[in-house]
């Protein structure tokens, strides 16, 4: 995970990609190109929660 950006500039770059989504102004191919990207990143942000997550439960059984 060292190369990937952090949970918070992943969930700005959501951000921008869902108001560049809501413009509308968008071709078919670059709406596609943001949509996939957009669910790479939201895979990403998962796998970090997920990890986050399984610190957490340690902690909380030790």
């Amino acid at each position: 995970m060292e190369n990937s950006l952090s949970f918070e500039k992943n969930i700005l770059v959501l951000k921008q990609i869902v108001e560049e989504l809501e413009t509308g102004n968008l071709n078919l191919e670059k709406l596609v190109q943001n949509y996939e990207k957009g669910m790479n990143l939201i895979n990403e942000c998962n796998g970090i929660l997920n990890i986050v997550e399984e610190k957490i439960e340690s902690f909380e059984t030790k």
